[in-house]
């Protein structure tokens, strides 16, 4: 999923309807009083931003630049009702408090590219007030926890929302103007982290390191079909994949339903060409896992590190790969022919 559909599928809850005359506008008068009254309850003297608008609630400035509007972003953020409860956070200890905790999750800071991407009204209000350091809360109404874009927060305001009021917690862990080259530089600090595989650079986008070698290494023969072992791995080393089942048994990600069967590749006369057979069926893989495969004969392993740039760019892959987000494969091209 990416990072649209995460920001506006989770703000899918409904408020009560008003039976008075004129429900768009008595709904969210109702609600605007609910408001008022928790504010007054629980963080006295806090005002709207502007009339109709979202209420910041606080905001710990952090000692970085100002947001600009068209950086990426590199968040933390946790969602919550108004009763405090969360609905949804990339914080793993929160997580396991609400026992909502899965190892097969990503949790942890994310790019958000706000600029291509549809976001709530009330959510970019926030982002006005983003230094890099901030963390940053605050209550967004349900008339602005929507997609849609009005001119006026009067026109939101006369609106019918089914949202629900949120309040929105976002820590600026930085942002960038190039996103590649921030990968390349985070690709670039594991790789002299991990001396032990000696890799080498292909490109900046891309390091491999052979850490086992054939004596009787051939060229493989387009056409043929080998079997591949893998593993695949975030940059913080956490598994998000593997088609070996002690392996996903180590990292807590087997899943009882999966086949743990080495995938078959059939061969090409080009890197490019490679594919995946699925049930007889020819499939597309990730340019980091063809280049790395290309680079092998059977009986052979090794490590290839990549940019998002070869593998899934900035969209999300179920929940366990974050946008632009390096990967590490580890894989294996068995000795064993494919009958």
């Amino acid at each position: 999923m990416n990072i649209k559909n995460s920001l506006l599928c989770l703000l899918s809850f409904v408020i009560l309807a008003s039976c008075a005359k004129s429900t768009e506008i008595s709904t969210n008068e109702e609600n605007k009083y609910y408001i008022e009254s928790w504010i007054n309850t629980y963080h006295k003297g806090v005002k709207p931003l502007e009339d109709y608008g979202i209420y910041l609630i606080e905001n710990k400035e952090g000692p970085g630049k100002k947001y600009d509007g068209e950086q990426y972003l590199y968040i933390d953020y946790t969602i919550r009702n108004m009763d405090r409860s969360i609905i949804q956070t990339s914080n793993i200890k929160l997580s396991k408090q609400i026992s909502d905790y899965s190892s097969m999750r990503y949790y942890g800071p994310t790019i958000w590219n706000i600029k291509d991407t549809v976001v709530v009204a009330g959510l970019s209000d926030i982002l006005k007030y983003a230094k890099e350091g901030s963390e940053i809360t605050a209550l967004i109404p349900s008339w602005l926890n929507i997609g849609t874009k009005y001119n006026s927060k009067l026109e939101y305001y006369k609106h019918k929302s089914n949202a629900n009021n949120i309040l929105y917690t976002i820590n600026i862990k930085g942002f960038t103007n190039n996103i590649e080259k921030w990968e390349q530089d985070s690709v670039a600090k594991y790789i002299n982290k991990e001396q032990e595989f000696k890799f080498k650079k292909d490109s900046n986008d891309f390091y491999f390191s052979k850490i086992k070698s054939s004596p009787d290494a051939n060229p493989i023969s387009a056409g043929s079909k080998v079997y591949v072992k893998y593993i695949g791995r975030r940059l913080d080393n956490s598994v998000f994949d593997t088609n070996i089942a002690d392996t996903a048994k180590m990292y807590s990600i087997f899943n009882p339903y999966n086949k743990y069967e080495s995938m078959i590749i059939k061969w090409a006369d080009t890197e490019n060409a490679l594919r995946i057979l699925d049930n007889g069926v020819e499939k597309n893989q990730i340019d980091g896992l063809k280049k790395a495969l290309w680079k092998l004969s059977k009986g052979e392993r090794a490590i290839a590190v990549f940019t998002s740039k070869l593998g899934y760019e900035g969209q999300w892959q179920g929940k366990v790969i974050p946008p632009y987000c390096p990967l590490m494969f580890d894989i294996e091209i068995e000795t064993r022919d494919v009958d």
